[in-house]
């Protein structure tokens, strides 16, 4: 059986830390409150990538749980604080059968402590206070039982950056 991940998206979460200060700043204008001063330096910025941009999560011959031979590699930069970074996944859908749910894909980072089943959004990372640059490896494994076809499995991945 050959499951494929077919692409990661990408998700910056900067633009909801700029509109909530905005908003901040909003409000106390509205209360009569002058805005707080605008520290001088450069524009903030949240950068992630990803290698590959698309994942084979590998073959297998009988149902169990296995290892998949796939390694992505996220790559973070900000120069502001940031939140975890958090990975998600839709099912893995056969054109024919069922799908591999969420729940029977797990993900491994240095931040999860080992395999954690990915049935809710997962932390792959820590929050930081900036100015970061780092890596995050990250490996699945994924659960296969009888019932499931052979064949490709589709889906998507995505990541996301949380405010500070």
């Amino acid at each position: 059986m050959l499951i494929k991940m077919m692409r990661v998206v990408e998700s910056k979460n900067i633009l909801l830390v700029v509109l909530l200060v905005l908003c901040a700043g909003l409000i106390g204008i509205a209360q009569g409150a002058p805005p707080p001063p605008i520290p001088p330096g450069p524009e903030p910025y949240v950068s992630i990538s990803f290698t590959p941009g698309e994942l084979d999560l590998g073959s297998v011959l009988h149902p169990g749980t296995y290892d998949s031979p796939a390694t992505l590699l996220v790559q973070v930069a900000a120069n502001c604080p940031i939140g975890a970074v958090m990975a998600s996944t839709t099912p893995l859908q056969h054109p024919e059968g069922n799908p591999i749910l969420p729940e029977r894909i797990f993900i491994q980072s240095p931040a999860t402590g080992g395999f954690v089943s990915m049935a809710i959004p997962v932390g792959i990372s820590a929050p930081t206070t900036g100015p970061e640059v780092f890596d995050i490896n990250v490996q699945f494994q994924v659960e296969v039982p009888l019932v499931d076809l052979a064949g490709t499995y589709n889906g998507t991945m995505t990541f996301t950056i949380g405010p500070p």
